[in-house]
């Protein structure tokens, strides 16, 4: 089919559907950008505003405060046009017609039901009080504490899906303004919950305003203090003390640690488990299932302790054999050394379910280990670990696991007199063998302590010399990024900057580096080498790199006309190259979010489809390129 085949047909479309579909659905259902949509309805006049007329009018003052199927009587008319007239017109929908429903008599008494929806509501709801309107957000993951909530309002309001988040619209006036006068909104005050029904009220809260962390029993509530005053309030009751500190102007959080907070989630849950999700239930066994297990290890556990430092007392250096022998082993146990590793490898080692574990056949079961450990290149590994994809066999148990990171670490550690992440995660490219660290003791420090390796602490650095390091970096590169500088291993750490100076943004504008405006539609406006006035600072880095390589390259260079998707040559390239026959784009602002970014990707897709029509070369650089965009540029230059 033609272009100009293509086009009627799509204005035909458009001429036929526009008056019941957005412009939106239109682009959707026809595979073209929302913009081309607006333009073909902009040139052929098809515009939806036709004036009402009287007997239209009459039809809608007569039917829309009581008829259900209002809208289908004006079937030329979206529903938006039929509201906003009947607004102009100052009708209003009685509360019998109303699509959704719920229990209107949900909040007249406070009981078991309307204290749980009211903590849950404390915790994490936006009330809208001029719009009527009360909105549960939470994660995609966390589907089921809003169906929890529509069961207690009874409610068959639907579940709306955004890409950040999911929620749970509730509009009944009157339900509103119950919840705002008992929440007392506005207000300094503390909810007036009777002591009978405070405990669901917590148990409420907890759903979407509490953390329980299971590995160090833990509870955390955060939120507006007046309702931290009614949580202290249930804790007092039963004996339970948590620390409280300001996090906001208005926001503060209660923290429950140890004993009392298996206390407090044992005292709350008791006959509540129909009112939390299954997260929070999920969170709270794991809880009681890894304490009990911390009990019964302690039960076992042969504390030997020597007067260290001062007279301080420290628990003696754990054997490989014994991390080996036990399936539960406390991650901050330390290990003593190869050698006891290697003992226990020959002799052999028996676990709780009698079977003897032969650490020198666990590393053969893991060969990447052994071309490590004995030196080997490590390009064999990396071919090893592409060929099987995992670390680990999936019937290796997790402390052999733990057994096998904890040998590497201590090899490592002995060889180079220190382990930090950057080393690991060099270790092998492409595979970041600090991540697996992290997912299987928790944490990179609790390996370390495991290993009875010192934990790595930061250097003193003062604010003057990391802002001379990024001045550095920068005078050194022409352009500085996060992942760019981080990935540099004579530098700081960009996590040790950011930490330092609350931002990465704030640190560079401290070290007077330009910082890219992301959030602007054409970034930051600057010169290059050539006197090319480029949109952004990874454009001028560009710019820089192809008149330094002797490329001819033109900026801005226009597309080819299209009839659907460049009939105005709108469309420009960042860069050409003649000598090529190659366009060049850069995607700086491919994750900007909002209207901004949206408008962005819909521009960004135009090109892709016109170069998909014409069979163009096109080179997309994205952000995560630069850190090896001069290798990019050679290449190009070689080509």
């Amino acid at each position: 089919m033609s272009n100009n085949a293509k086009r009627v047909k799509i204005i035909n479309y458009v001429r036929d559907h526009y008056k019941k579909m957005t412009n939106t659905q239109l682009a959707k259902k026809l595979n073209v950008p929302v913009s081309f949509i607006q333009e073909i309805k902009a040139k052929h006049g098809f515009v939806s505003r036709s004036p009402w007329t009287e007997d239209e009018i009459r039809l809608l003052k007569e039917n829309y405060s009581t008829n259900p199927a209002v809208f289908d009587l004006f079937p030329d008319r979206t529903k938006q046009a039929v509201m906003t007239k009947a607004a102009e017109l100052g009708l209003k929908r009685e509360v019998n017609v109303r699509k959704y429903t719920y229990d209107e008599h949900v909040f007249d008494t406070i009981n078991k039901r309307s204290a749980s929806l009211l903590g849950i509501t404390a915790a994490k709801a936006y009330i809208y009080v001029r719009l009527n309107r009360i909105e549960y957000r939470t994660d995609h993951a966390r589907r089921d504490a809003l169906q929890l909530i529509k069961t207690l309002y009874e409610t068959n309001m639907p579940i709306y899906t955004y890409e950040q988040y999911i929620a749970l619209v509730i509009r009944y006036p009157e339900l509103i303004s119950k919840v705002v006068e008992l929440l007392k909104v506005g207000k300094e005050e503390s909810p007036d919950i009777p002591d009978e029904f405070l405990k669901d009220f917590v148990v409420g809260y907890l759903v979407l305003g509490g953390k329980i962390a299971y590995k160090t029993p833990r509870v955390r509530f955060s939120g507006h203090d007046k309702y931290m005053k009614l949580i202290e309030r249930y804790m007092d009751s039963i004996g339970v003390k948590g620390i409280k500190t300001e996090e906001d102007v208005d926001k503060v959080s209660l923290v429950i640690n140890g004993d009392d907070a298996l206390k407090m989630l044992e005292y709350i849950m008791k006959n509540s488990y129909e009112m939390v999700d299954s997260y929070t239930l999920t969170r709270y066994n794991l809880l009681l299932k890894h304490s009990s297990n911390s009990a019964n290890a302690a039960l076992h556990e042969d504390v030997d302790e020597e007067i260290v430092d001062g007279n301080k007392p420290r628990k003696k250096p754990q054997s490989m054999s014994s991390v080996l022998s036990t399936p539960s082993a406390s991650v901050g146990a330390s290990v003593g050394s190869d050698s006891a590793l290697v003992k226990g490898a020959q002799n052999g080692e028996t676990i709780n379910n009698g079977t003897t574990v032969d650490v020198e056949s666990i590393i053969d079961t893991t060969p990447w280990v052994s071309h490590l450990v004995t030196d080997e290149s490590r390009n064999d590994s990396v071919s090893i670990l592409e060929h099987n994809k995992h670390f680990f066999p999936r019937n290796m148990s997790q402390h052999e696991k733990k057994a096998i990171l904890i040998f590497l670490l201590r090899h490592l550690y002995d060889k180079y007199g220190k382990v930090t992440c950057r080393m690991l995660k060099d270790l092998i490219p492409n595979k970041n063998l600090s991540r697996v660290y992290e997912r299987t003791f928790g944490s990179f420090n609790n390996a370390l302590q495991a290993a009875g390796i010192p934990i790595n602490k930061h250097h003193n650095y003062t604010d003057e010399y990391l802002l001379g390091q990024l001045r550095k970096f920068y005078n050194e590169h022409g352009f500085i990024t996060y992942d760019f500088f981080n990935d540099n291993k004579d530098y700081p750490s960009a996590s040790t900057i950011e930490e330092r100076f609350g931002s990465w943004s704030n640190a560079l504008r401290m070290a007077d580096i330009p910082v890219e405006r992301t959030g602007a539609y054409f970034g930051k406006t600057c010169v290059a080498l050539d006197g090319h006035l480029c949109d952004s600072i990874g454009e001028r880095v560009i710019d820089d790199l192809l008149y330094n390589n002797n490329i001819r390259h033109v900026l801005h260079y226009p597309y080819p006309h299209h009839d659907l998707y460049n009939d105005k040559l709108l469309l420009k390239s960042d860069f050409y190259l003649p000598d090529k026959e190659l366009y060049i784009e850069y995607l700086g602002m491919q994750d900007v979010k909002g209207k901004i970014g949206k408008k962005y990707r819909e521009y960004i897709s135009r090109k892709k489809m016109l170069a998909k029509e014409y069979d163009l070369r096109i080179l997309w650089i994205g952000k995560q390129d630069m850190r090896r965009i001069e290798d990019i540029v050679k290449e190009i230059k070689d080509a």
